[in-house]
């Protein structure tokens, strides 16, 4: 990650910016409560329940030629 950048323009100074990044790793089992903001008090975006954990459904259709069987199985 860049720890500066610089604006330039045409006729004017470059404009240096300083960066200081905090990154933080999120476990989907140790997730964000609702109330918690980033360290300048901005709401925290992507990191709560409902944007870390999804639950998948589909149907798999087996057919057994033994027995000639059909098997719904949803999972």
């Amino acid at each position: 990650m860049p720890t500066s950048y610089t604006f330039k323009a045409n006729d004017n100074e470059p404009v240096v910016v300083h960066l200081v990044h905090i990154k933080k790793t999120i476990e989907h089992i140790n997730l964000v409560p609702a109330a918690d903001t980033t360290p300048t008090d901005k709401p925290i975006d992507g990191a709560h329940e409902d944007d870390l954990n999804k639950t998948i459904t589909r149907t798999i259709n087996v057919t057994d030629p033994e027995i000639i069987k059909h098997y719904l199985h949803t999972k």
